[in-house]
């Protein structure tokens, strides 16, 4: 088991629209697994005997699929889910989902005892398009929460809008510029010049300074005539 703790998790981001997760468990820690799940566009399955009124207005609002039940064996295996959440106040019965999904070849985090299971959750800035993931090896989740929060004083609401102009730049840019070498040094110049760019969305200037970068996107160095 110490080898095993000392190997070092994969990080990754997971594209989960329209893709089946499953959720063990109808507190509120389930619940904030499912609302994360439903912001990225899961297609999210519940197994719990009872839930509170959030989870209850998802399922009859036919956001969730909801099964009033405890887990049974079987249950992970059969579900067709990408990703398994056990989130249950029965430890056992989520070391057994934890345990199913193993053997299934399905992914699990395991809330109240993450060494059960595959995956942990990090703790997270999310500014727009710009997601910033903290984590500790579940050694101590209070202080990845904290160390997020400090992380999240750095990066302000203004973060959202400039990696929304990030990516339509690279998308014209992309499109428009067949020589590789304009693409990227569009692209650096663009990364390069960020504190102007945050400036001028703090001082309500931006559009102009984005009209200013794709015009230089329709004039590349390079091009005849320049």
């Amino acid at each position: 088991m110490a080898e095993e703790a000392e190997v070092a998790e994969y990080p990754m981001n997971v594209r989960l629209s329209g893709r089946r997760c499953l959720v063990i468990g109808g507190g509120a820690v389930a619940e904030r697994k499912i609302a994360a799940l439903l912001a990225a566009g899961a297609r999210v399955t519940v197994i719990a005997p009872g839930c509170g009124p959030g989870i209850a207005a998802w399922a009859a609002a036919g956001r969730i699929e909801l099964l009033r039940r405890t887990y049974q064996p079987g249950d992970v295996t059969e579900s067709g889910a990408l990703l398994v959440f056990a989130a249950s106040g029965d430890a056992e019965a989520n070391r057994r989902a934890a345990e199913e999904a193993e053997r299934a070849g399905k992914l699990c985090n395991c809330a109240d005892d993450p060494a059960a299971g595959s995956f942990s959750l990090p703790a997270s800035v999310r500014r727009g398009g710009l997601l910033i993931a903290v984590s500790t090896g579940g050694a101590s989740p209070s202080a990845a929460r904290a160390i997020a929060a400090d992380i999240a004083g750095c990066y302000g609401e203004e973060y959202a809008a400039y990696v929304a102009f990030l990516s339509e730049l690279r998308e014209r840019v992309l499109r428009e510029l067949p020589d590789r070498e304009q693409r990227t040094r569009l692209l650096k110049e663009a990364a390069a010049d960020e504190a102007t760019a945050l400036a001028a969305i703090r001082e309500g200037a931006f559009e102009a300074y984005r009209q200013t970068a794709l015009e230089r996107l329709a004039r590349p160095a390079g091009r005849a005539g320049d």
